[in-house]
């Protein structure tokens, strides 16, 4: 056990959103502590198991939550939009 209060939870991202939107990637990993990554191969993304203030705590012996992060695109000015970590559903 890493933690105490047991707030695991794994994830996907996609290579290509890290590729096109490193810093809001920056921005959500900064959230979480990775424990394990794997690549996928025949997704294209990365696996994570992770440790986060944000994820709900789980009972011993369960399996940690599928979280999906959200993202969402504001308006950049003229330059056109940016897109921003808005959370975990």
């Amino acid at each position: 056990m890493v933690t105490p209060d047991r707030r695991y939870g794994r994830f996907s991202i996609l290579a290509e959103l890290i590729q096109h939107n490193a810093q809001e990637i920056q921005l959500l990993m900064s959230r979480v502590v990775v424990l394990k990554a794997d690549y996928r191969f025949d997704l294209d993304a990365i696996e994570y198991f992770a440790w986060s203030p944000d994820f709900g705590e789980i009972l011993p012996y369960c399996e940690a939550p599928l979280y999906v992060a959200k993202f969402r695109r504001v308006l950049k000015g003229d330059d056109g939009y940016d897109t921003v970590f808005d959370g975990w559903s």
